[in-house]
């Protein structure tokens, strides 16, 4: 019974290890599309939607609505920068473990490709990943 506990331990820490490894893969993914589809609406019109700059948000359904093509008013090409599914009017787009990513819009800094895809984040277990 003791090895059978210990082998039970030692596959439950594997298990958790991996879990942990999907939800940091799964976050560092959804954080490139959201960061490219800023890019790509800046550049597109040259400025962030308004009310936007200089101010740090939460990535809501509203927030995130200048990215949807059926936003007329703040994407007059309708174009689809980012594919996600919220339900409106507020749904938020949440990390892996529950919380919503949060942005902050620069007043002074433009984006460029180069510093637009350089993104630290910090995950729970303090793992650090950098692009």
């Amino acid at each position: 019974m003791v090895i059978g506990a210990i082998l039970v331990a030692i596959l439950g820490a594997a298990f958790l290890e991996a879990r942990q490894h999907a939800k940091r893969a799964r976050a560092e993914t959804q954080l490139h599309e959201l960061m490219k589809a800023w890019t790509e609406y800046y550049v597109q019109y040259g400025k962030w939607p308004p009310g936007y700059e200089g101010t740090e948000k939460t990535m809501s359904y509203s927030t995130l609505s200048p990215l949807f093509a059926s936003d007329t008013v703040n994407n007059t090409n309708a174009i689809p920068f980012i594919n996600v599914t919220l339900q409106p009017p507020d749904q938020e787009y949440d990390d892996p473990w529950g919380h919503p990513y949060m942005i902050r819009f620069g007043a002074a800094l433009t984006p460029t490709y180069e510093n637009a895809l350089r993104i630290s984040v910090g995950f729970p277990n303090r793992d650090r990943y950098r692009q």
